[in-house]
């Protein structure tokens, strides 16, 4: 399955864009489409259901020797 989502960056300042792409990309999302919609620049963001679970989730330490 897969999970969608967006982000919106004002056309006057577009670079802003960029970190925020690569902060998705390493949550493991990938770009479909980047398009101006009137003052805004809006990516359209892309990731498998199971990458999504794993990006949730959180390491636990199991050590019990106290």
């Amino acid at each position: 399955m897969q999970e969608f989502s967006s982000v919106t960056a004002s056309s006057y300042d577009a670079e802003s864009l960029a970190p925020m792409l690569t902060e998705k990309a390493q949550e493991g999302w990938s770009v479909v489409s980047i398009v101006s919609a009137g003052t805004n620049v809006v990516a359209y963001l892309t990731r498998g259901a199971d990458a999504a679970a794993e990006s949730d989730t959180v390491a636990v330490d199991t050590d019990t020797d106290d």
